[in-house]
């Protein structure tokens, strides 16, 4: 069966591209666009029609798709709260209400017509393309747009995948009317990311290094054990042995996904654009001895874009190639393809056409800082939406649903080492693969120092805390 979707002309290209993720990549049903002078989506077969309100859209105009327009177009809160049990037949959510970001909390069942008032369509571009972070005024000190100024933080539904859900109700409404209709079989799956911003500990790079490190373990720590493991950590890497650095647990991480089946990547840093990108060599031994072994376990080597690239399209191309070339200065045989932004900064005006100018096939930056979630709404991959040239962009976005700084860190969501962080961590993992998508896990090697760091992440790998 081939569905005929009405769409407003008016956002042709948008529409367009949002039907693409929703009914082909996300359902795989069989479809054709008509474009229509409604305002309304209308799909249509069989003498059956399901029909969903253009409201976002609807206040489109061309200043919408500039830089820095900041048009008026997210929802006002409260947001309404629609009980979706009004359709009948099971739809699979993760609480009974959904609030309403477009459109009405309503809608009218019969047998052979559903008339939605909810804009799932206006609401998915709205999450996807990320429209509301245009605004250059919300931004935090690292120039983000922080989580708290998100709409999605704001009404309470961050730890929702709500364009997921949107989906699942769409779903029961076509599977009502034809009933016939067989959607495309997902499962979901874990990526495990690593940045690789600090390899080894840093301050014990030289004899004063170590002096002053020595010197903050005893006067401010108080800590003779700390002292002396930071002098035999030092004369160790000295003598070519990195086996004593806190920092140096790859071989350790990359033995707990393989463990659980999972294939990592880890994202490098190729290049310094501030005074924070890493202070690490691609060229240095222990990093080109990383790459091979990384490479030789059957793991995933991508870029880490440096601080101020994310705007930048030929700095990023100029990374990837440094590290394409590292690569194979280590004799690792695989191309460059993934990117995950330093710091997590982000400009969703200007960062998809700096990739794929960049030449970069996939991102996975997208994830908040201050607080871990859905940022797109999803937990699946999707081509994202180019507000430069108007189009989609040839690179897809993986989103990170959770950094562990995020949930754990003091400056941030503050939960540390405890049964309630794991529990979110948890939750969210849950959350992304109930619908079939990817829960990309980011945690940095630096963080895995400890043993209770380690048994949350072997609880997040599916280890168990005490295994390994």
């Amino acid at each position: 069966m081939t569905l005929q979707v009405f769409t407003p002309m008016h956002c042709a290209t948008e529409s367009a591209w949002i039907c693409s993720i929703i009914l082909r990549d996300s359902l795989g049903v069989d479809y054709a666009i008509v474009p229509s002078h409604d305002h309304a989506y209308t799909i249509s077969a069989d003498n059956r029609r399901l029909r969903l309100p253009d409201v976002f859209h609807r206040k489109w105009t061309p200043q919408s798709r500039s830089r820095g327009s900041s048009p008026a177009l997210a929802p006002q809160l409260p947001l309404a709260n629609w009980d979706v049990s009004v359709i009948e037949g099971e739809t699979d959510l993760i609480e009974k209400l959904v609030p309403v970001l477009f459109g009405a909390p309503v809608a009218e069942v019969h047998e052979q017509s559903i008339r939605l008032g909810l804009d799932i369509f206006g609401t998915a571009f709205f999450m996807l393309s990320r429209c509301e972070e245009l605004s250059p005024s919300k931004r935090d000190v690292h120039d983000r747009f922080p989580a708290s100024a998100s709409l999605a933080c704001r009404a309470g539904f961050l730890d929702r995948p709500i364009v997921d859900e949107y989906v699942e109700i769409l779903w029961s409404c076509m599977k009502r009317l034809w009933p016939n209709l067989q959607r495309k079989p997902r499962q979901g799956r874990m990526f495990v990311t690593c940045d690789v911003d600090e390899p080894y500990d840093y301050t014990l790079k030289s004899p004063r290094g170590v002096l002053k490190r020595v010197a903050s373990d005893l006067l401010k720590r108080h800590s003779l054990r700390e002292a002396v493991g930071s002098v035999r950590n030092a004369v160790a890497r000295w003598n070519g042995n990195w086996s004593l650095d806190p920092y140096n647990t790859f071989s350790w991480m990359m033995d707990a996904c393989e463990r659980a089946g999972h294939q990592a990547a880890y994202f490098f840093i190729a290049g310094r654009s501030s005074n924070i990108d890493g202070e690490y060599d691609l060229d240095e031994p222990f990093i080109q001895h990383l790459l091979a072994t990384i490479h030789r376990r059957g793991h995933e080597v991508g870029l880490h874009g440096s601080y101020n690239s994310f705007r930048d399209p030929s700095q990023l191309g100029r990374e990837r190639r440094a590290l394409q070339q590292a690569c194979e200065m280590a004799r690792v045989n695989q191309p460059i393809v993934g990117n995950r932004q330093h710091y997590l900064r982000w400009d969703s005006a200007l960062s998809p056409a700096s990739l794929e100018d960049a030449g970069i096939e996939y991102d996975t930056t997208g994830s908040f800082a201050d607080a871990a979630g859905f940022r797109y709404g999803t937990a699946h991959s999707f081509p994202m939406w180019d507000w430069q040239k108007g189009r989609p962009s040839k690179v897809k976005q993986r989103p990170l649903i959770m950094m562990e700084t995020s949930v754990m860190a003091p400056t941030y969501q503050a939960l540390g080492h405890t049964d309630a962080a794991l529990e979110k961590m948890l939750e969210l993992k849950h959350r992304a693969l109930r619908y079939g998508g990817e829960f990309v896990l980011l945690w940095h090697n630096s963080s895995l120092a400890t043993e209770a760091d380690r048994r949350m992440y072997r609880s997040l790998l599916g280890l168990g805390a005490d295994t390994g």
